[in-house]
């Protein structure tokens, strides 16, 4: 399922849900990211940590770009 990620409240929490609406462990990992980079005062520099992210590739193991 196509996971969609939503910021609330000038991206102090952010959601991860699938499009039927159920929370995934996913979720409460970025939840749990979330909180931490706000309270190391990172919150600023969150777009251009999420961008230099790598991201699975489907059905593989190696993060993309790799």
């Amino acid at each position: 399922m196509p996971l969609r990620f939503r910021s609330q409240a000038e991206v102090t929490l952010w959601d991860c849900e699938t499009e039927d609406g159920l929370h995934t462990h996913g979720g409460h990992q970025a939840l749990a990211n979330a909180n931490s980079v706000r309270a190391a005062g990172l919150l600023p520099l969150l777009p251009a940590l999420l961008a230099a992210t790598p991201l699975p590739v489907p059905g593989g193991s190696d993060p993309v770009g790799l």
